[in-house]
């Protein structure tokens, strides 16, 4: 599967797996834009890769109703910390025929 996806899918998928190596959890990880931005080099444009990623099946995401689909906060406020989205690597989803996964994606748009 990683055969047919863009530079910035790749960086993002990479993201939640190396995080989630970091904290030491076995499950969904949050990635402030901080740590996204200083650590993985991931900007806006490479952030919303999740959406595809999601439709493809490769990435799980809790999306945070304090956030619009872009993941910017709806009602910002600097004295209050927003819930983040949460991420989850689907690692098995990469052991299947990319052809097939994309077209089935694509098809059910």
């Amino acid at each position: 599967m990683l055969l047919v996806l863009e530079d910035g899918e790749v960086a993002f998928v990479m993201m939640p797996l190396d995080e989630r190596q970091r904290v030491d959890r076995a499950d969904r990880v949050k990635v402030g834009s901080d740590v996204r931005l200083s650590e993985y080099g991931i900007g806006r444009n490479s952030y919303a890769a999740h959406r595809a990623l999601a439709r493809f099946g490769l990435v799980s995401v809790d999306i945070s109703s304090d956030r619009d689909e872009n993941g910017r906060s709806r009602d910002f406020d600097p004295r209050f910390f927003r819930v983040l989205h949460r991420f989850l690597v689907n690692e098995g989803a990469f052991h299947e025929d990319a052809v097939e996964v994309l077209s089935k994606a694509l098809t059910l748009r």
